[in-house]
């Protein structure tokens, strides 16, 4: 239930506060004002930005930095569906399987790619086409975010255009579920029951 979190966060008031920036807002003028000393110990991407540079790093690599500090959020917030079907997949495998394995001798990288990884490649298959539709309709797309501001807009025609844009990325995003499906399913075990 823990690995959930971050898709309940990443809904509702969660996700507003979160794409108009409020609490950055809110925790940088606690700072500034110094209201209290715990808060003042946070430290922002600014701090870390001026760590490294004063450490004389190449700007490139502290952007480079930066940006992979930021992208931690977003991994972990897009990742609770990935990690239930994980979760699932690894809990559906018998620990008969594995026991027996064990009585067999073979090692933990064996039983992994022998046993573990054949039995969760059908998760694979699911999680990789849930993550391209995810990544194809975050509202973080700026092709969703395009298409939505062209429906949006008053002009004539304006909605018509929209669709049919919408109705070429859909088919684009198929086109490319369809290449990722195929790419993985070649590699998944599906387990016979005779």
């Amino acid at each position: 239930a823990i690995f959930f979190i971050p898709v309940i966060l990443a809904t509702g008031i969660i996700e507003q506060i979160d794409i108009s920036n409020a609490m950055m807002e809110s925790m940088e003028s606690t700072i500034d004002t110094g209201a209290s000393s715990s808060a003042s110990e946070i430290i922002s991407v600014v701090d870390v930005q001026s760590l490294f540079t004063n450490m004389a790093v190449g700007t490139q690599l502290v952007q480079y930095v930066v940006q992979i500090v930021n992208d931690i959020y977003n991994i972990v917030n897009r990742s609770g569906v990935q990690m239930l079907i994980f979760l699932a997949g690894l809990q559906s495998i018998s620990p008969a399987i594995y026991e027996s394995c064990t009585v067999e001798g073979a090692t933990a990288w064996e039983t992994f790619w022998k046993i573990t990884f054949p039995m969760i490649s059908p998760m694979i298959l699911v999680n990789s086409i849930y993550t391209v539709i995810d990544s194809f309709t975050s509202s973080s797309n700026q092709v969703m975010s395009f298409i939505s501001t062209v429906y949006e807009d008053t002009a004539s025609h304006s909605r018509e255009i929209a669709t049919a844009m919408s109705w070429m990325y859909f088919m684009i995003v198929i086109l490319i579920i369809a290449a990722v499906s195929a790419l993985v399913s070649a590699y998944v075990f599906y387990q016979r029951k005779d």
